[in-house]
């Protein structure tokens, strides 16, 4: 009996510890993470070509020159096929008047191409600007 308990306590930890790293190493926290970086000033940690940066570093530059909050970002999956696979991030920005009533949104898109490097890593392998944010 407590043979069984030990297998099935194994199996739980196994299942839980699986389930974790899918998580964290998904391809949407790998897009988000790179993006934080950019945003943060942290791009060392990012292993992408410089053009690449620019190109997500434009956007927070965007709202930063027009007096805007800092773009909300969604990411969702738009293809994948086993070991690539491409994800949306959209950035959105608003402008309120005075009485804080929308007056204009701002929206852009990037496509993100991540290639799997190992069991659970994804890299991003290229970055397109699908919507190109202007005024």
């Amino acid at each position: 009996m407590k043979k069984i308990r030990i297998v099935i306590a194994i199996f739980i930890i196994f299942i839980a510890g699986w389930f974790i790293l899918k998580t964290i190493y998904s391809p949407e926290n790998t897009v988000r993470t790179v993006i934080d970086n950019i945003a943060n000033g942290a791009q060392n940690h990012v292993q992408m070509e410089q053009d690449q940066i620019e190109l997500i570093r434009s956007h927070f530059e965007f709202a930063a020159k027009n007096n805007l909050k800092s773009p909300e970002i969604s990411i969702r999956q738009v293809e994948g096929t086993g070991d690539h696979i491409q994800l949306i991030a959209a950035f959105q920005m608003i402008d309120y008047d005075e009485n804080n009533r929308i007056r204009k949104v701002y929206a852009g898109n990037l496509l993100f191409t991540l290639q799997k490097s190992s069991f659970y890593k994804w890299d991003v392998i290229n970055v397109e600007e699908k919507m190109k944010l202007s005024l």
